[in-house]
């Protein structure tokens, strides 16, 4: 289970967390558990010894350990899949990335049990009893694996030194079975593992790492492991003024880029849209609030929080807030509230009639989480909002082929009115692009934008097509509908290069 966790850890920088990837994993880990337990059980009757086991346990080790090169090795930059061509569709390298990584320390451990049931079992008499008491042991070391991993490990040794952690304990069981030629092997590998993590730094990445860079210099920054992400910040040059430009990337998705010295650089264009609807409500309300789901780099709301306004932030990850302080030109003392929690317990508790807007950030291509996106969560946002309040949301979808947009302006349609949901562009040639980002705005207000707005009955009959649907807790498959982008990323990005 400490694998299978670390697994989507360990996936998420280079092809993202999606239910393809936790499908992977897990279909993969199922894979090796069962080949490895069948392999076992032959192996158990023709070389019932101790010795068999402490081989296996040592086998597990070291393909534990191996893990993070492997990475590396794969999926790194430059690594052997990019470089030879090898799954170039997202969807394809999901899968083999995973069984590059994953299969082989399952198999080795789907092998233990049944040669230990083998070795345990003196009485057939009394085999039920324990049989059954191995796998509950196994079951209970399980949960307990779970539950460290989850809450404690990963955020604080880093997901490649847990790996390695794994596998050291892994070969120190196979000193207790092993015979003296292995446990000299055992020994040594050990020390080799040691002196490896310690002098080869891609064997074990910190949680945390800084780079220091001359002035003017592009690159990296700063890359942290927190428990919701990998965070790393570059810094490129802006193309209009040549300063200094730092981009927040979560797992492998780019999400911000914001000038530090200067909070009125909006890169994205769906941010000057927001920031319309913001002026809006500030020329209509004396003193608005804004909520954003999502902080992000917190770009906007830096900008906003110059102006008079309140504004709230829901940030699920308190690392990416501590990282926007420090990279992003976020103050410690402004009118900016964070909460670090998840967006839908949020609204669960929030109070009625309180914002005049509420953005939505939280959207990326291959990052949706899906709970937002539903009737019930928007049922939430709308009791929020005060009478003429507006939600704006920004998604990426395919126009033609999507199907996600349909079905999130539909949900919003069953939820706001038909005639109260928008579609904004920053121009109509991004419905003939493959990934375009697009504004959807629920609201029974009108205020002017400076974008094409999709043509209402357009709208209508696009939201109403086959293959739409009003998204619900029950039935919200969001991942399903954005299988085209997913599958054609890495294919389209390779293409571009």
């Amino acid at each position: 289970m400490v694998i299978e966790l670390a697994a989507g850890r360990v996936l998420a920088p280079h092809v993202g967390v999606s239910l393809y990837t936790w499908t992977s994993i897990i279909g993969v880990v199922l894979a090796g558990i069962s080949l490895g337990a069948y392999a076992g059980g032959r192996l158990a009757d023709r070389r019932p010894r101790e010795s068999t086991l402490g081989w296996l346990l040592f086998a597990s080790g070291v393909t534990s350990m191996l893990i993070g090169p492997a990475t590396t090795l794969f999926a790194g930059d430059g690594g052997v899949l990019t470089t030879y061509g090898i799954a170039p569709a997202l969807l394809q390298r999901v899968v083999v990335l995973s069984a590059l990584l994953f299969f082989l320390p399952s198999f080795f451990l789907g092998m233990i049990s049944p040669v230990a049931v083998k070795l345990a079992v003196r009485d057939l008499d009394s085999a039920g009893s324990v049989v059954g008491k191995i796998y509950a042991l196994s079951t209970l070391g399980s949960i307990a694996g779970t539950f460290t991993t989850g809450f404690y490990l990963v955020a604080r040794f880093g997901t490649r030194a847990t790996l390695i952690g794994v596998g050291v304990v892994l070969i120190a069981c196979a000193l207790l079975f092993t015979n003296r030629f292995g446990r000299a092997a055992a020994v040594l590998l050990l020390a080799l593992g040691a002196a490896f993590a310690g002098f080869w730094p891609g064997a074990t990445l910190p949680p945390e790492q800084e780079t220091l860079l001359r002035p003017g210099e592009t690159g990296t920054l700063h890359v942290e492991e927190s428990q919701y992400y990998t965070i790393a910040v570059q810094r490129t040059l802006r193309e209009d003024t040549g300063g200094i430009v730092h981009t927040l990337q979560l797992d492998h998705l780019v999400h911000s880029y914001s000038d530090p010295d200067d909070p009125q650089y909006l890169e994205y264009g769906y941010l000057r849209i927001f920031n319309e609807v913001a002026q809006w409500a500030m020329a209509e309300r004396e003193l608005p609030r804004y909520l954003f789901i999502g902080g992000g780099g917190y770009t906007l709301p830096r900008l906003l929080s110059m102006t008079d306004a309140e504004i709230d932030v829901v940030e699920i990850d308190p690392a990416v807030t501590r990282v926007a302080r420090r990279f992003f030109g976020l103050p410690r003392e402004s009118s900016i509230r964070t909460i670090n929690e998840d967006a839908r317990w949020f609204a669960m508790n929030a109070p009625a009639d309180q914002y005049d807007v509420i953005f939505i950030d939280a959207f990326n291509d291959l990052s949706v989480p899906y709970h937002l996106t539903t009737r019930e969560y928007s049922v939430m946002l709308r009791r929020m909002l005060r009478p003429g309040g507006a939600l704006v949301v920004n998604l990426v979808d395919d126009y033609h082929r999507g199907r996600f947009l349909g079905s999130y302006i539909r949900t919003l349609q069953a939820v706001f009115g038909a005639r109260n949901v928008s579609l904004v562009t920053e121009g109509r040639e991004d419905l003939e692009s493959v990934r375009s980002t697009f504004v959807v705005i629920a609201s029974a207000s009108q205020f002017p934008i400076n974008g094409y707005v999709l043509p209402s009955g357009v709208l209508q009959r696009y939201a109403a097509r086959p293959g739409t649907m009003v998204l619900t807790d029950d039935h919200a498959p969001v991942d399903n509908m954005l299988a085209p982008l997913f599958t054609e990323r890495f294919a389209d990005e390779e293409t571009t290069e």
